[in-house]
């Protein structure tokens, strides 16, 4: 009788060997990427942390000019299917809000500012519970637009 319940013991402890090690060693992978829906396409990453909780950011670099950058975000992320407002030759800046039919309600700010030194602009956009600033710009002289992204999931 002794034997019996010494192999049961060691095959229960076997059994729960083998399953926590399956269990323990598990690697689900990297999380994802919480500022994924705000990449602009085939942009570099060139810094940041993603990884943080509350507020990842992340800074992408991109040979796009600046206006494609900007009417990237505009359509694609805030007021599809409305047009810029206004023609990117000279300042302008708003705080609206629209009942967008894939996010409801969106409300938005930006600002943009041309100058002999180039060009930048800002969108704040806030949905549900989460707000994310987008910072743009490019130099006059560069080749390169610089998009910088901040998620606040507060």
């Amino acid at each position: 009788m002794k034997v019996k319940e010494v192999t049961v013991c060691v095959v229960l402890i076997t059994a729960v060997a083998v399953i926590g090690g399956m269990v323990l060693g598990r690697h689900p992978g990297p999380a994802p990427d919480p500022l994924s829906e705000w990449t602009y396409p085939n942009a570099k990453q060139v810094e940041g942390e993603t990884w943080e909780e509350f507020l990842p950011w992340a800074t992408y670099t991109t040979t796009d000019p600046f206006e494609k950058v900007w009417q990237f975000y505009w359509t694609k992320k805030i007021t599809y299917p409305m047009p810029l407002p206004f023609n990117l030759k000279k300042r302008a800046s708003a705080s609206m809000g629209t009942n967008d039919p894939r996010w409801g309600i969106t409300h938005f700010a930006y600002v943009y500012e041309p100058s002999p030194s180039g060009k930048w602009g800002v969108l704040v956009i806030r949905r549900e519970s989460k707000t994310v600033s987008i910072y743009i710009t490019q130099g006059a002289t560069k080749k390169q637009t610089t998009i910088v992204v901040i998620l606040d999931k507060r």
